[in-house]
């Protein structure tokens, strides 16, 4: 499909740029669409640089005022890496230029020029970040000329920023990619929203059910977390259990017991329920040795640490000893402090990062409550510091009392912005020291889900 830009864009006459946008089954990129109405005018030259190789061709084009003297554009492969926009350069820049509709996506082949690269003020997120690009004034950023997108040509003045793409990367032919979905406060109460996840966020999530199911398989299952979260920090996993009444308890051995579990112990359950576990223990060892290999790893750093952690639990960071105040905190918040208090000032002369996805991962998907709290993490801190937080997607249900993560109590912004959701969604509440407690709320078809659907990944 290709998409014709904002036509007050075009208020003095320049020519409909189009880019081409991904054809998508599911999760899966299968290549480009053309199914425009009409070929743009900037675009009327179709010939495919796939004819020759790249790396051989040149453009040569004649410098006015000099008698035969030619400069030569050399064409290089490119593979966009993550999700970015090409930019129209405006005039001579780059800054007041405008984003092309469509994305270009993690794999996609590109053809660029490196000579001739530009500095440019913009940065990632320009939607959000314009303004204070335009106050530094710094032209860090650098972009490269785009004379193709996969086989169709660009006009003049197209440009990629340098940190979206791979320069030099040949394709494999295999340009499928998937990304985690961010939470949204869009979710309504009671409305269960499972997220498509990454084999890297899956194998958290797994990790973490390996280690709750012998909790609660235990004789004082009552007494221990009802759920576990997860994440990567400084290439290490992070586990958490929620603080209050029902803490991860330290007088057993998990380590010992998860080690149990994943060796093959049984434990009690319905048929369906044995055959389940018994899938996820085969791909926990299979993890252990190396030799399980899901499609679609694009994070090396986090399956690493995943087989780290299943050969040697006590490479985990379980972050004990700091639940005294008996406070109930749940997990992901834990995990979400942690990540927030590690982030720091950002250098307002250094480059902005480009959004990087966190997996806060665990038995359950969230509540609607850390599931908001997510989203307004990834609005206020997220997008400036280029982190994204990510889960398995919500269950819709809320609980009667609820802490607030320490950042949230500190940022009236955000504060705001979640006490602003509770009345949208007609709940009767109070608030003290950055407890939620629900006195009344609109009746929640959620439930609790017993386990995540983790373990249902396909096994080659």
């Amino acid at each position: 499909m290709y998409t014709q830009q904002d036509k007050k864009s075009q208020s003095n006459h320049r020519q409909a740029i189009y880019l081409p946008v991904t054809q998508r089954v599911g999760n899966k990129i299968t290549g480009l669409v053309d199914n425009r109405p009409e070929i743009a005018d900037a675009l009327t030259t179709r010939e495919s640089l796939k004819s020759t190789p790249a790396v051989q061709q040149r453009k040569v084009h004649s410098i006015p005022g000099s008698a035969g003297a030619v400069v030569q554009r050399e064409p290089i492969p490119a593979t966009v890496n993550g999700i970015s926009h090409l930019v129209k350069m405006e005039g001579k820049s780059i800054f007041r230029g405008t984003e092309l509709p469509g994305e270009i996506v993690h794999g996609q082949q590109l053809i660029i020029e490196t000579n001739g690269a530009k500095r440019s003020r913009r940065g990632p997120n320009q939607e959000r970040f314009a303004h204070e690009d335009e106050e530094r004034g710094t032209h860090i950023y650098r972009w490269y000329r785009v004379l193709q997108v996969g086989p169709h040509r660009m006009p003049e003045g197209v440009y990629v920023r340098e940190d979206a793409i791979q320069i030099g990367a040949e394709s494999n032919g295999d340009i499928g990619f998937m990304q985690n979905h961010p939470p949204s406060l869009e979710t309504r109460v009671g409305e269960r929203v499972p997220h498509m996840r990454t084999p890297e966020s899956r194998a958290m999530d797994r990790l973490s059910r390996a280690f709750w199911i012998p909790m609660m398989e235990s004789l004082h299952r009552s007494e221990y977390p009802p759920h576990l979260a997860a994440t990567l920090i400084g290439g290490r996993l992070h586990m958490r259990g929620n603080l209050g009444d029902r803490e991860i308890p330290q007088d057993r051995d998990w380590g010992k017991e998860f080690t149990s579990f994943v060796a093959g112990e049984k434990y009690g359950g319905p048929k369906w329920a044995v055959k389940k576990r018994d899938k996820m223990k085969r791909k926990l060892q299979g993890q252990a040795a190396g030799k399980y290999h899901p499609p679609g790893i694009t994070d090396m750093t986090t399956m690493a640490a995943v087989q780290a952690a299943i050969v040697n639990p006590r490479s985990i960071d379980f972050g004990r000893g700091e639940g005294e105040s008996r406070e109930v905190v749940h997990g992901e918040m834990r995990l979400q402090d942690e990540i927030a208090s590690g982030i720091g000032g950002r250098d307002q002369r250094m480059p902005r990062r480009r959004i990087r996805q966190q997996h806060i991962s665990g038995v359950l998907e969230d509540c609607a409550f850390c599931h908001w709290a997510h989203a307004i993490f990834n609005q206020v801190i997220g997008e400036k510091h280029g982190i994204q937080l990510t889960s398995a997607g919500t269950h819709g249900g809320i609980p009667a009392k609820w802490k607030a993560p320490e950042w949230m109590i500190a940022n009236p912004e955000a504060m705001e912005m979640f006490i602003k959701k509770l009345h949208a969604e007609g709940i009767k509440f109070k608030v003290a020291g950055g407890y939620i407690t629900v006195l009344q709320a609109p009746k929640a078809s959620g439930n609790l889900p017993d386990d995540s659907d983790s373990d249902d990944e396909h096994i080659r």
